[in-house]
């Protein structure tokens, strides 16, 4: 029924089918295909391609079922489900773990961006993230330059019972909140590199939005996503934008000659108690950054927050990874007295510790870290295409940090290159790989 494909639907096939929003619109959709479709979108689905299935033993799934280039990815906070952001202008929010709901492997959502001045098919997300609840994404418009927020809902139940079809019925929705949708008041040209929501403070709403109209001056925003309303900004000269897991700081690259970074400038992200409030709520971002790192003997490529858990549980952001473009990785510790000016410290460098029997000009292209339990890992993206977890072990009074390798998946994940790498916030034994103009996000067992 029309009901039902507005809703989304459960399938079998690996993103074969594609659920429209109405009868009438899937038929306008296939007659005027060509014509609806933005001509970057054309560009970029003429280049994209699905990628075959890897071959390693460490292969887990694949989760595709776009049209064209898959923009964005991103986990949900409790690992339950993944979203997808393609040029196609579809969301696909696909179900990880279906152990507790049917035979089905490929469970999922999707729905259409809507752009109010243009309808269906004339825009796409660009980038998405997932609020503290697990069930809400953030996402920027590219061509609106809006944010909007889709949310994963249970179906209601058929009054009449003798309606209910088999057990096999995906008893979940995926909906636009389009009363929260906001207008950014970005130029037009302005292109955005960053959403991030601060997962640290879940009866708030604070988002973090990185724009650019050049390869130097970036803007990085922080929103209050219930109102729609800018709390503040600052300027920073390149981008890589990252928030940490706690919320207390936002670091950015200064670009040295795109994409290596010569420093890393780290700003706080202040916050101040009021009355009547449970958590402290959002005052400033610092104008001037409070603490920066130079990388040993090198320049960045990419850079991550390493969270750690304390003793009483709560997760801290006291380290950075950062992977340099003389093959190395860096970790640093900026649990510092940075307000009496002492600078970050660096713990370890592992100059050696990736392999590169296949490529001697293999660099660092994308860097992961794991942010739950007792063992720190690492997660490296080569430009040969190859993967690579490494295990940091924090120094003790016997002996110094160090950075090993635990193993490689050589040549076999996505052959165009790979432009994303995210572990699950759950349990960080499963990693997802996303590659360059691909239409499929991969994913990897740790264990």
């Amino acid at each position: 029924s029309d009901s039902k494909r507005k809703e989304g639907k459960a399938v079998t096939a690996e993103g074969k089918e594609d659920i429209s929003h109405s009868s009438a619109h899937a038929q306008s959709r296939n007659n005027n295909k060509d014509k609806n479709v933005p001509k970057r979108n054309q560009q970029q689905s003429s280049k994209s391609s699905t990628s075959a299935k890897p071959t390693d033993q460490r292969f887990l799934r694949r989760f595709g079922g776009h049209t064209g280039a898959i923009e964005s990815m991103a986990v949900s906070p409790d690992g339950e489900w993944i979203a997808t952001a393609g040029i196609d202008g579809l969301i696909r929010v696909s179900k990880i773990n279906t152990q507790n709901e049917s035979n089905n492997t490929n469970l999922y959502l999707q729905t259409k961006v809507k752009n109010p001045e243009l309808g269906f098919l004339k825009d796409y997300a660009s980038i998405l993230s997932w609020l503290p609840d697990g069930r809400t994404i953030v996402c920027t418009i590219h061509k609106s330059r809006d944010i909007a927020f889709y949310r994963i809902r249970r179906k209601k139940e058929p009054e009449d019972q003798s309606k209910q079809s088999s057990a096999s019925v995906f008893p979940y929705e995926l909906i636009e909140l389009s009363k929260r949708r906001f207008h950014t008041s970005l130029d037009r040209g302005i292109d955005f590199k960053a959403c991030l929501a601060d997962l640290s403070h879940p009866n708030s709403c604070l988002l973090f939005t990185n724009s650019t109209t050049t390869t130097e001056l970036h803007t990085t925003v922080a929103w209050d996503g219930m109102k729609g309303e800018a709390l503040g900004n600052f300027l920073t000269r390149g981008g890589g934008v990252r928030l940490s897991p706690d919320g207390r700081f936002l670091c950015a690259r200064s670009l040295g000659g795109p994409p290596l970074a010569t420093e890393l400038k780290i700003y706080e992200v202040q916050r101040n108690k009021v009355k009547g409030q449970v958590e402290p709520v959002f005052d400033k971002i610092s104008s001037k950054s409070v603490m920066t790192v130079i990388p040993k003997g090198s320049r960045m490529r990419d850079v991550t927050f390493c969270a750690t858990t304390t003793a009483e549980g709560p997760i801290t952001n006291s380290l950075m990874c950062l992977g340099c473009d003389d093959g190395s990785i860096q970790i640093w510790d900026i649990d510092v007295e940075y307000k009496r000016r002492e600078d970050p410290k660096i713990l370890c460098i592992a100059t050696s510790v990736l392999p590169s029997r296949n490529n001697k000009n293999a660099k660092i292209v994308r860097v992961a870290a794991s942010v739950v339990g007792c063992v720190q890992r690492i997660a490296v993206a080569m430009s040969d295409s190859s993967l690579h977890l490494l295990i940091y072990s924090p120094p003790s009074s016997t002996k110094p940090a160090t950075i090993l390798l635990e193993f490689s998946i050589e040549g076999t994940t996505h052959p165009e290159g790979i432009s994303d790498l995210q572990f699950c916030p759950a349990s960080a034994n499963v990693l997802y790989s996303r590659g360059n103009e691909s239409r499929d996000v991969f994913a990897w067992t740790i264990n």
